[in-house]
């Protein structure tokens, strides 16, 4: 018994005259991977407690943060990461909505924003198991005030840390770029955020080869890739939506999705799957213009969206990739257009891809030429099954087609008479006021109930234009086609 005591005298006294230490506090330093403030802390916290960081640090050799270890930064200092360096954090962050994180950025942008997913190869680079509930774009330096770009920035922070489930922003956020929700099993709360499209001039810097070329603003470009080229040198020209008109470039705002290259060919029909895009405003300021986007992509919800697209082309599209980078033969030629049409010869359609259960819902705009596209290129093995598009309102849906100089439908979903290719769809609750068109369908099944519908004036086109749209059953053909000739007694 007095041994046991003399042992918890001895234990008490040594925790009382050697504390264990849970805190390190770093003011300023280089880290160079092995040594440096971050390696001090972790080793002397023994990898569990808090580094407290309350002045830059600059860090030149790679390093991992272990688990055990949070990170808690005073507002103001960062890690300033150079490049080809990687911080891996896999333990937690503790930070408000200001940057901890400077990026070093080799210029290079892998030197073209469509050929690779992570748009910093060799930039520097934080990832990591990151224990943190969500992540912010602030972390990266994304300005949230509607002053600066922020795609490129933006970007970073949706790559960083895949493993974290859910991703918030709020703010005001200029898109000068296409931003791409590249991230399967991804949650994002955009309810605070609002994003505006950047209506810029920007050039994109492309690669082909080891030879840098520039595409000027609206101009046509014409060069050819001669038989004598490999394969490996055919894939490295990417082809663009005309990168750098004005307006976000790519085609749109935000992508759902990502775009295949030589390093990711097809291993599956979908690119990305499990996402959810929650809330946000979101304001197309270009008339080439798509808010939201999704390519071939599977388990997609988009819900609570506010679209002001006066500016903009239209709302969300379902218009996935078309492969047309992936040249057959040994020769093509690739023509750059004005705006955003491109061309190029021998194409190989052979690989399928697919977008497959979608849930649009609760969605307002105003303005625009559809509120809805699901668009097919004809010849291209891409398919559409089982979406739902519930509870949307549209208002002034009367914009031009800015290739053809056409009004549309709020409601187009085409296969462009091609067969069918987008099957099960249902439409229902949907209120139109002021526009040029209703629905458009064309090689579509599905159902359509409960909508209404208040044309503009002057308006020629039908309100519902139905082209090989199969219901599911009979009495819905019926209603259908009852409506429709109620609108054209009407007219």
């Amino acid at each position: 018994m007095k041994k046991t005591i003399s042992t918890l005298i001895l234990v008490l006294f040594y925790l009382i005259a050697f504390p264990y230490q849970t805190e390190f506090v770093v003011t300023e330093g280089v880290e160079y991977g092995n040594s440096g403030p971050l390696s001090q802390g972790i080793n002397t916290l023994n990898g569990n407690g808090t580094i407290t960081i309350k002045g830059d640090i600059k860090v030149n050799g790679n390093v991992t943060i272990p688990e055990g270890i949070e990170l808690n930064f005073f507002r103001g200092n960062k890690l300033k990461i150079n490049g080809n360096v990687t911080v891996t954090i896999n333990g937690s962050i503790n930070a408000g909505s200001y940057q901890i994180f400077d990026l070093d950025d080799n210029g290079t942008v892998d030197d073209c924003f469509i050929d690779n997913f992570d748009l910093t190869k060799d930039d520097g680079k934080v990832n990591g198991n990151l224990k943190n509930d969500f992540v912010i774009p602030q972390w990266f330096g994304v300005d949230d005030t509607g002053s600066q770009f922020t795609s490129q920035l933006f970007q970073k922070a949706i790559e960083a840390f895949p493993n974290v489930r859910k991703f918030v922003a709020n703010g005001r956020f200029v898109l000068d770029r296409m931003l791409y929700l590249n991230q399967s099993n991804r949650y994002y709360d955009f309810s605070g955020a609002t994003f505006i499209g950047a209506n810029s001039d920007s050039r994109i810097m492309c690669r082909g080869n080891d030879d840098l070329w520039n595409i000027p603003s609206n101009e046509l470009i014409n060069y050819e890739i001669l038989s004598g080229q490999s394969r490996d040198n055919l894939d490295e020209y990417q082809l663009l939506n005309t990168s750098s008109i004005k307006g976000s470039v790519g085609g749109g705002m935000i992508a759902i999705g990502k775009y295949f290259t030589k390093e990711d060919t097809f291993i599956s029909p979908y690119s990305v799957w499990d996402v959810t895009l929650y809330g946000g405003y979101y304001i197309p300021r270009y008339k080439g213009d798509v808010a939201i986007g999704i390519g071939n992509a599977k388990n997609i919800e988009i819900t609570d969206v506010n679209i002001n697209c006066y500016n903009g082309l239209r709302g969300i599209a379902i218009q996935p990739p078309t492969n047309k980078e992936r040249v057959k033969g040994n020769y093509a030629k690739l023509f750059y257009l004005d705006k955003w049409e491109y061309k190029i010869d021998s194409i190989t359609t052979s690989k399928i891809s697919r977008t497959d259960h979608i849930i649009l819902k609760n969605i307002i705009q105003q303005g625009g030429i559809n509120i809805i596209n699901i668009d097919i290129e004809p010849g291209t093995k891409h398919y559409v099954k089982n979406v739902v598009i519930d509870n949307v309102i549209g208002h002034e849906i009367t914009g031009l087609e800015h290739l053809t100089g056409e009004k549309g439908h709020s409601f187009r979903l085409s296969s462009q008479n091609d067969g069918i290719k987008i099957e099960n769809v249902s439409l229902s609750n949907i209120i139109l006021s002021y526009v040029h068109g209703g629905f458009r369908f064309d090689g579509v099944t599905g159902s359509i109930s409960n909508y209404q519908i208040n044309a503009a004036q002057n308006s020629d086109e039908e309100y519902v234009e139905v082209n090989s749209f199969i219901k599911n059953d009979r009495k819905s053909l019926e209603d259908a086609l009852k409506r429709i000739s109620e609108l054209e007694k009407s007219n």
